[in-house]
């Protein structure tokens, strides 16, 4: 689908769901809402999938592969950061154990700020709506991708990215 082509994105893909839809382990509505072009992502999404790809691959393959699925809306303000960290202080402050990451609550803002709704697979997120509730999260309940086999090679086991694009 081309930019001029895609509706009004409603829907920002976390890398969890982005995983899980690769492997098609996610059902319905997220596939054709995918389709649709409902579901868009951010460069935090690319970035943590392009850390799955071997060393020395060209990402560039795979990041056009996502464009063209999901397009991409771009981080509103990359001094989210400070932001961010103050979410992770108020989440430990109320005692959560785990908090999301910073990049996972940088990524929960951008949503925020394009006025889209958050969709993962993780248990994290459900605190973000403590200190912050006009995120709108959906979660999404999703079995695990498989794990690779290990490689014959090193008998180390290839990231799932690795697995697609070297066969």
């Amino acid at each position: 689908m081309t930019p001029s082509e895609r509706p009004a994105p409603r829907y920002l893909a976390h890398t969890s769901l982005v995983w899980r839809l690769l492997f098609g382990t996610v059902g319905g509505p997220w596939p054709e809402r995918v389709a649709e072009g409902l579901v868009t992502i951010c460069p935090v999404t690319h970035a943590e999938l392009r850390h799955g790809l071997h060393p020395g691959t060209d990402p560039l393959p795979l990041h056009l592969a996502l464009d063209r699925a999901f397009g991409s809306v771009p981080l509103r303000h990359f001094d989210k950061q400070p932001e961010a960290a103050d979410v992770g202080k108020r989440l430990r402050a109320l005692g959560v154990g785990q908090p999301p990451s910073l990049m996972d609550i940088v990524t929960a803002l951008t949503a925020r700020d394009h006025g889209l709704t958050l969709v993962h697979t993780i248990d994290r997120f459900d605190s973000i709506n403590r200190v912050c509730p006009d995120i709108s999260l959906i979660k999404v309940q999703a079995a695990r991708p498989p794990r690779p086999e290990p490689s014959r090679d090193t008998n180390r086991r290839r990231g799932f990215l690795r697995s697609l694009l070297d066969d």
